[in-house]
């Protein structure tokens, strides 16, 4: 059994069978972005079926019906989330590549990490593992910036700590998530006073180039 956590990379990207081919089953993560309306966080354990079954396919309905029992409501998000999944990380994918691009471009940006630019240390690695770089990336500001001057500016980008919603979301890291670390802890981990999250939806993408190049001024 393969074991894997993947709450920022939806499992419609990886590909478990080329990391595990021997192995019998994978436990995945029908994590946040499964339902798109960011409320989600679930697993789900599928048996390698295809080894000995080469027609067998986990439908949704069946993890629906499983999880129905116990959470009604939750298996409805997976379920009808499922049926979009693909048009919406498309998208989100394609939105996130655009502002990470427009971001490592821009002057007032010291850094960008997000896996789909070839600056990424791990580019290369992320290409063999998954069929898309995902909808998550950071940045760190120019130390010169005011971190909440910048969000406070942002108008499509909503400030919320969630993530895999259909609406662009951004938060301050080192100012919620590492904040009880404190600076020294902070700075030890590599973690930027500035360092921006955008978990990044399927909104226009001029509208949410726009946002960012307004809020960064």
């Amino acid at each position: 059994m393969v074991s894997t956590t993947y709450a920022w990379m939806p499992s419609y990207f990886n590909r478990y069978y080329h990391l595990a081919p021997d192995q019998a089953g994978i436990k995945t993560g029908l994590v946040v972005l499964m339902g798109g309306v960011g409320a989600i966080v679930w697993s789900v354990v599928a048996d390698r079926l295809s080894t000995r079954f080469p027609r067998a396919r986990l439908q949704v309905p069946a993890v629906a019906a499983v999880l129905t029992a116990a959470f009604a409501e939750q298996a409805h998000h997976i379920a009808v989330g499922a049926e979009t999944l693909a048009l919406r990380l498309a998208r989100q994918c394609d939105n996130a590549q655009a502002v990470a691009g427009f971001l490592e471009a821009h002057p007032k940006v010291r850094r960008v990490y997000y896996p789909g630019l070839a600056s990424h240390p791990q580019h290369a690695l992320a290409g063999e593992l998954f069929r898309g770089y995902g909808a998550l990336l950071s940045f760190e500001l120019d130390e010169s910036i005011d971190v909440f001057a910048v969000l406070n500016r942002l108008g499509v980008v909503v400030l919320s700590s969630n993530l895999g919603d259909n609406r662009t979301l951004a938060i301050p890291v080192a100012h919620t998530i590492f904040w009880e670390m404190g600076a020294a802890r902070r700075a030890e981990m590599g973690i930027a006073e500035s360092l921006i999250r955008v978990s990044v939806g399927i909104e226009d993408r001029a509208d949410l180039l726009g946002d960012f190049a307004h809020a960064l001024g």
